[in-house]
């Protein structure tokens, strides 16, 4: 687990902290924010967080303070929260109404610096005063649902105090949304400060909605061209619902594009997220398949279906109130997420460590977001979705990616294994089929005892063939070997002398009958470590080889000598003076691809299946085995293996 604690940790440090400079430590108290201590300079960010003065179901306006007699407010409501959280005691605070909000500052003396007021969206309308003035506000709000629109739209004004006290008023009213009142921060600060401030912020979140939209795009055209697997397209279509929600809330870009409507703002928003939770869920089945979350799935897919409708076609304060279904329903799946992938990455999957580390930063993110949503005490004071989830989805892209490449190579493994059968299909058919067909012909024919004269010729011909189809037979089970890595490798310190003595006195009858001269020459060093049986393999088919393609009365010599470059080697050189290897043919003497073969100086056949199997034993063996050859001067196979002073 301490792979996965240093990801994770990695990982968190990398989530922007883009609200690390406001200082929360001031709070307002019973209405009343105390700043004549603080230093307001270029850096300073305040969140005007705490205890607003409430008025239930009352407008006042700034001049409705100037009086002897000041109204009493209801309670001191907690800001950010919905008013639904207050308790008055005096009054039922209902979800739809009008209240007031007032909050009054006090400044260092003589302050009179120009101030930027960030303001966040109320529910579902308001209109903001600065002291007399009029700032700004989204909608028109009212005293009943009639005279009331609701509207979304922050914004920032500056403003320069008029003496030590600023005066904040909030007129807000709630009569389309399920609560109503001031759920997120209001901040003032420095006006250049406040603006790179919020320009970052705002810069990030298109930056992340961009991501969002091009892995949507991607995962969506990679399933057109790839259809045998869904994940890619549930992945698409639930960063596509994660797109529209992102554009419908925090800085609300859709705003950029569009004069959207509220109300169709708000459905964007619900349906994006319902989209995001419906194919989320199939995207986490199609990792983590598993019978109680197949049904889950399918019948949160039945309810997401009816809510989907039930948001295109009721109203606002209606479908709203769908958000307690989803908030538990998605912190129920991932945390099944968190469950499955944390589960696999204690048992050592390296892949299921990066889910598990993605997930733990969304997870993070999402419980901020929902904690902030309802008005409660969360980690930032902004959104950090956009930020977890772009992390999280760029973990998934490259986990998918990932999986992808892996069954690619697999279907090379497996396009592999169908060559290599058919390769050994092909050499039982063509190659080893002819000299047994041969044998049983001439086998029939000394059964039959029909022969006039001795048969001697066809006793040595009937030996050739047979020991022909045994080396392939040999090679074929070396070979077949090779490919699944069952050869057993025990070496040792060899003689390659006593090798090559071995395989000269397998052949000699067949060099004597073409005229050949085979010849040993040690040249000063005969021992390697190696595995006896394998080398011996290898010299005895380079040595056949070279008899196929040597004229009569031509020359085979094998070499022994130490290594002209590398220290503690033993270099073995089969040298003949055959008919040599054209040059476009040497190339591919060692290639996986393909076979190469050529008929021998006495019609010989052979398979390339030979030189292929000398290539993987020498590698096994720890050496390196190269070819060098002239068209009609003949050709040199060099070997190199470890010395005996290589043993360790």
């Amino acid at each position: 687990m301490s792979y996965s604690f240093r990801i994770i940790t990695f990982l968190l440090l990398l989530t922007p902290a883009v609200f690390a400079n406001s200082d929360n430590r001031l709070v307002s108290e019973k209405g009343i924010l105390d700043l004549r201590e603080l230093e307001f300079d270029q850096s300073t960010v305040i969140n005007l967080d705490g205890e607003w003065e409430f008025y239930w179901n009352k407008f006042l306006y700034p001049v409705d303070f100037d009086s002897d007699i000041q109204p009493t407010p209801d309670c001191y409501g907690k800001v950010p929260s919905y008013w639904t959280s207050y308790d008055p005691g005096n009054c039922d605070i209902e979800s739809q109404g009008y209240a007031t909000y007032r909050l009054k500052i006090l400044l260092p003396r003589n302050f009179r610096e120009e101030i930027m007021f960030d303001v966040p969206v109320f529910d579902a309308a308001f209109d903001l005063y600065l002291d007399y003035f009029y700032a700004g506000g989204n909608g028109t709000p009212g005293t009943s649902k009639q005279d009331s629109e609701a509207g979304y739209s922050p914004f920032k004004v500056s403003y320069t105090p008029v003496n030590d006290t600023l005066q904040i008023t909030v007129l807000v009213s709630n009569y389309q949304h399920r609560r109503g009142g001031f759920w997120k921060s209001m901040r003032i600060g420095h006006p250049e400060k406040l603006t790179r401030f919020e320009n970052r912020y705002e810069l990030i979140s298109i930056i992340s909605m961009g991501v969002l939209l091009s892995f949507s795009l991607f995962f969506f055209f990679f399933f057109i061209f790839f259809r045998a697997d869904k994940t890619p397209l549930f992945l698409s279509l639930a960063l596509a619902g994660i797109f529209f929600r992102l554009m419908c809330t925090n800085t609300y870009t859709v705003l950029l594009l569009t004069d959207i409507s509220w109300e169709w703002m708000i459905r964007f928003e619900y349906l994006g997220s319902f989209f995001a939770l419906l194919f989320g869920m199939w995207y986490l089945y199609s990792l983590y398949p598993s019978k109680i979350l197949y049904q889950l799935t399918r019948l949160n897919t039945l309810f997401s279906t009816i809510l989907l409708l039930a948001i295109l076609f009721l109203k606002v304060e209606v479908f709203s109130y769908s958000m307690f279904y989803f908030q538990p329903a998605i912190v129920a799946f991932l945390l099944y997420y968190f469950y499955a992938s944390g589960r696999n990455s204690i048992r050592g999957h390296k892949a299921d460590i990066i889910y598990f580390s993605g997930l733990v930063i969304l997870l993070a993110a999402l419980v901020n977001d929902i904690l902030l949503a309802n008005s409660e005490t969360a980690l930032f004071k902004e959104y950090t979705n956009h930020f977890a989830i772009q992390i999280f989805v760029f973990l998934q892209s490259i986990m998918l990616i990932r999986k992808w490449i892996l069954a690619y190579k697999e279907n090379e493994r497996l396009q592999e294994a169908l060559d290599f059968k058919n390769r050994v299909f092909s050499i039982i058919a063509h190659d080893l089929r002819s000299p047994v067909a041969s044998l049983i012909q001439i086998t029939e024919f000394l059964k039959a005892d029909s022969l006039e004269k001795d048969n001697t010729e066809f006793r040595i011909a009937a030996h050739e063939l047979a020991k022909s189809a045994g080396e392939l037979i040999d090679n074929l089970l070396y070979w077949g070997r090779s490919q699944s890595n069952q050869i057993r490798y025990n070496p040792d310190s060899c003689d390659i002398s006593d090798i090559v003595s071995n395989v000269f006195n397998v052949f000699n009858e067949m060099a004597r009958q073409k005229s050949i001269k085979l010849k040993y020459i040690p040249d000063g060093k005969k021992y390697a470590f190696c595995d006896k049986e394998l080398i011996t393999i290898v010299i005895r088919n380079l040595v056949s080889n070279a008899l196929k393609f040597t004229h009569k009365s031509g020359m085979i010599s094998v070499t022994t000598s130490p290594h002209p470059d590398m220290k503690n080697m033993t270099l073995i050189s089969v040298k003949d003076t055959g008919i040599g290897i054209p040059k476009n043919k040497i190339k591919n003497l060692f290639d996986s691809d393909k076979l190469e073969s050529m008929m021998g100086t006495a019609n010989e056949k052979g398979t390339g299946l030979g030189l292929r199997l000398c290539q993987d034993l020498v590698h096994l063996n720890k050496g390196t085995i190269i070819v060098k050859s002239e068209l009609k001067t003949g050709t040199t196979f060099s070997i190199s293996l470890p010395g005996i002073l290589n043993i360790s």
